[in-house]
């Protein structure tokens, strides 16, 4: 109760809360969460506008030797606040350091196996406020570093598995992520007062200072309304003309036309398409048609992927789809076998095995030894579980196949691509990217996931999938692929609205060119 009226701000209650506990804690005897108390008095002490009494819990603590490692990290955040407000940005690097220094040495034992979903979020004040005051020093190498730090091993520690790399330490190794991408990295920060952007080239690094996170979050729903709901063309609509002004027009001319362009997304930009965005001149148009885009999870996932050399040489299919839904509540996909039988035709002489109708069981993916296979394709429907995001799920003939699965089984697919709605996942985790069936086929070793963020009719999302792998059978890369199939949309009569091309996306842990 204590630490839910800290984070209201409700100091009094807090500290009434908070004394309770002490007599409780007195009266058991046990001493257990003494260290609590502590950490709670110090907060509510800086709280109040008290910084040297809750500088002098948070030294306390730190000389206590049997203070644990989830409230010392705690003591030298408030320390470094403490110093930060003072403008003593040396003392505040200090703190801010040791403080990341514990996170990092102990973070698998911050918390127990049961709250380590959302450790993450739990952590963001202190990242958040890290990175705000290293933007004050303009130390832009260490602050991509701090950002680094929370989002770099999301897919390793979601699925309990090593960091895969070193993090970069200086401008420089950042600017040899981009450039061994052969594209730019622009690396999004969300916090309260203001947001960062950080666009990083062969070429240099530039920073740019956004609105604050609950403004741009404005701006998407907005806009995410108008794309999805509205009957009005966003390319000529306020929310997109707005949208663009604060995210996109101080960016947009760094980056040349037709470039790869790595979006590395945070808070409510996991809910928007940047290829939507619309950009004013010569004429009002969708940004797609000025870069190539795909979403990224961390400068350090694309640090750590294997060169393309190492791509597998021979093209070889796995196609599960069009399922037999009688007997349940989901609607048969029509165009789903046709979609299906697209692609088959676009890779003829190519080795292939497709699970069609009743054979499309969820126990088929694994039987079916999916690391044998380069490209691997679901045409179904999908569900998004936002409380427990590796429950989301493919609907096949007969049951489910878990994102939980998935990631027990490793893959080498350069490509897998879940033709369905809101296949990429639903919630976000402070300083990650959408917990679901994308991230688990890239935890599980895919190179690329293409996966949708909003319901779309079949015969678009068929029409789309046709051109996109229609192109790959050419030799494009996924990235290039799907621009390309999305421009045919854009093209057509029919399907010319950000709605119909605008949800499927590729993510990559892996450059791709």
């Amino acid at each position: 109760m204590a630490l839910a009226l800290l984070k209201t701000r409700q100091w009094d209650q807090a500290e009434e809360w908070n004394r309770r506990a002490g007599e409780l804690e007195a009266a058991l005897g046990s001493g257990d969460y003494l260290a609590d108390q502590a950490r709670n008095r110090a907060l509510i002490a800086l709280g109040r506008g008290d910084a040297g009494q809750a500088a002098r819990i948070g030294e306390a603590l730190l000389r206590a030797r049997e203070t644990p490692p989830r409230h010392r990290w705690v003591a030298w955040n408030l320390l470094g606040d403490i110093a930060s407000g003072n403008k003593e940005f040396a003392e505040a690097n200090r703190c801010y350091e040791e403080a990341l220094k514990i996170i990092e040495s102990t973070r698998r034992d911050l918390l127990n196996p049961g709250s380590r979903m959302t450790l993450l979020s739990e952590l963001m004040p202190f990242y958040r406020a890290y990175v705000d005051v290293l933007w004050n020093q303009k130390d832009d190498a260490r602050a991509l570093r701090v950002v680094e730090s929370s989002r770099a091993r999301v897919l390793a520690e979601r699925l309990e598995q090593e960091a895969a790399a070193t993090p970069a330490r200086d401008l420089a190794q950042f600017e040899r992520v981009a450039r061994n991408a052969h594209a730019s990295i622009l690396s999004f920060w969300m916090a309260e007062t203001r947001s960062f952007a950080w666009l990083i080239s062969a070429n240099g690094v530039r920073r740019f200072e956004l609105p604050p996170a609950a403004a741009i979050e404005k701006l998407v729903t907005a806009y995410r309304e108008t794309v999805e709901h509205s009957v009005r063309d966003p390319l000529n609509n306020a929310a997109g003309a707005d949208l663009w002004r604060a995210l996109a027009a101080p960016i947009a001319p760094h980056i040349a036309k037709g470039e790869r362009l790595m979006v590395i997304p945070d808070g409510a930009l996991h809910r928007l398409n940047l290829e939507t965005l619309v950009a004013p001149t010569p004429r009002p148009h969708y940004w797609i048609e000025d870069v190539e885009m795909a979403v990224a999870p961390s400068i350090q996932i694309l640090a750590a992927a294997p060169p393309p050399a190492a791509r597998a040489k021979q093209v070889s299919l796995l196609l599960i789809g069009a399922p037999d839904y009688r007997g349940s509540h989901y609607e048969p996909l029509a165009n789903a076998e046709r979609e299906i039988r697209d692609i088959q035709s676009d890779f003829q002489g190519r080795r292939q095995q497709a699970y069609l109708g009743a054979q499309a069981l969820p126990a088929v993916y694994g039987q079916a030894e999916p690391n044998r296979f380069s490209l691997i394709h679901f045409a179904a429907h999908a569900e998004a579980n936002a409380q427990k995001p590796l429950e989301s799920a493919v609907i096949l003939t007969k049951g489910k196949l878990y994102a939980r699965d998935v990631v027990g089984i490793p893959i080498h697919a350069d490509l897998v691509t879940i033709s369905a709605c809101s296949s990429a996942g639903t919630r976000a985790y402070g300083g990650e990217g959408l917990v679901g069936f994308a991230w688990a086929f890239l935890s599980a070793g895919a190179r690329a996931v293409a996966a949708g963020l909003w319901d779309v009719s079949d015969s678009s999302t068929e029409q789309l999938m046709s051109a996109f792998y229609r192109q790959m059978s050419r030799g494009a890369d996924p990235v290039a692929a799907m621009r390309q199939a999305k421009l045919e949309l854009l093209a057509s009569p029919n399907f010319a609205r950000a709605y119909y091309w605008a949800p499927f996306q590729i993510y990559v842990a892996a450059p791709g060119k």
